[in-house]
C-alpha cells in the first residue's frame, strides 16, 4: 500500500491515510517465436497495459540477457536477418509502478545455399574484336552475393548478376565463371569461354592453281604470329555452294561466313 498524509491546517500533521496501488503492468500479448528465412524481416510485438507512460527495453540472450541499444518500442523489428540474429529475445516493460518481463521468444534463421540455374546467357560464345560481350548468371536463393572470375582469378568490382565487356580485346579471352554466395553456402558455375576473334578484314585471300584450274582459299594467321614458331593447322570447309564471295559478302541467300564470330574461333590459337 502507498501512504500519504492529510494536512488539516498549517503545521498540523494528522494520521496517515492509506491509498491503493495504481494499475499494475499487464502483458496482454506475448512476443511469439518466429522462424525466418535469411534476408527477410523478423518482428516481435508485445502488448501491455498499465499506468502510462510505459517504457520498453528489448533484450537478447548471450551469456545472459543484455539490453539491445535503441530497441525501446513495443515492436522489435529486425531487417535482413542473418544467422547471427538467431537467438532468444524478451522485453522489459516499465512504468511508475514497477517493471515486468515478458516470456522469451526465439528467432530461428533458416538459410538455403544458392543453386545455379542453367541458362543460355552463361555459355561459350565468340565475338569479334572491338565488340561487346556479356555473361549473366541465374541463381536461386536468398541474400545472394556474386563474384565473377576469369580463368579462376577474381575480377575486381565485378559483383553483379551480369558481367559486361565493352570493346572486347584478345586479353579478355578466357573462361568466365560466377561464384554465388549466401549465408548458407557457395556455388560456382561451370566456366563459359569467351573467344575474341579478328574481323573478316584480317583474312588473307589466296589461290591454288594447277592445270585443272583455280582453287580459292582464305587463311588467318594467329595473333602475334612468327615464322619461327610452329602452329596447328585448322581447316574449315564451309559446305555451301557459290564462289569465294560467299565467305565475305552475303550472296546466294547465305551470309558472309568470315563475318560470323563462331566460324573464327580457331583464331584463338596463339
Amino acid at each position: 500500500m502507498r501512504t500519504k498524509f492529510q494536512i488539516l491546517s498549517a503545521g498540523m500533521l494528522l494520521a496517515p491515510i492509506l491509498t491503493g496501488f495504481g494499475q499494475p503492468i499487464i502483458i496482454s500479448n506475448q512476443p511469439q517465436s518466429s522462424t525466418n528465412l535469411a534476408g527477410t524481416t523478423a518482428a516481435f510485438l508485445v502488448g501491455a497495459t498499465g499506468t502510462e507512460p510505459l517504457a520498453y527495453q528489448w533484450q537478447k540472450y548471450g551469456a545472459d540477457f543484455a539490453d539491445l541499444a535503441d530497441r525501446t518500442n513495443a515492436t522489435l523489428v529486425l531487417t535482413n536477418v542473418v544467422c547471427g540474429d538467431a537467438g532468444d529475445y524478451r522485453v522489459v516493460v516499465t512504468n511508475i509502478e514497477g517493471a515486468v518481463t515478458s516470456p522469451v521468444a526465439r528467432l530461428t534463421v533458416v538459410a538455403y545455399p544458392p543453386r545455379i540455374i542453367p541458362t543460355t546467357s552463361l555459355q561459350h560464345h565468340a565475338v569479334q574484336v572491338g565488340s561487346n560481350a556479356s555473361f549473366t548468371v541465374q541463381a536461386s536463393g536468398l541474400a545472394l552475393w556474386y563474384q565473377w572470375r576469369l580463368d579462376g582469378r577474381e575480377l575486381l568490382g565485378q559483383t553483379q548478376k551480369t558481367f559486361a565487356i565493352t570493346n572486347a580485346q584478345p586479353t579478355d579471352e578466357g573462361g568466365y565463371s560466377a561464384v554465388v554466395t549466401n549465408l548458407a553456402g557457395t556455388m560456382t558455375s561451370e566456366p563459359a569461354r569467351l573467344w575474341v576473334v579478328p574481323p573478316a578484314t584480317e583474312f588473307i585471300k589466296g589461290n591454288f592453281t594447277n592445270t585443272l584450274g583455280r582453287l580459292p582459299y582464305f587463311y588467318l594467321l594467329p595473333t602475334n604470329y612468327t615464322a619461327a614458331q610452329t602452329y596447328p593447322l585448322l581447316v574449315m570447309f564451309h559446305g555451301t555452294p557459290g564462289d569465294e564471295t560467299v565467305m565475305t559478302t552475303p550472296n546466294y541467300g547465305y551470309p558472309g561466313y568470315l563475318n560470323l564470330p563462331g566460324v573464327k574461333m580457331f583464331a584463338c590459337c596463339r
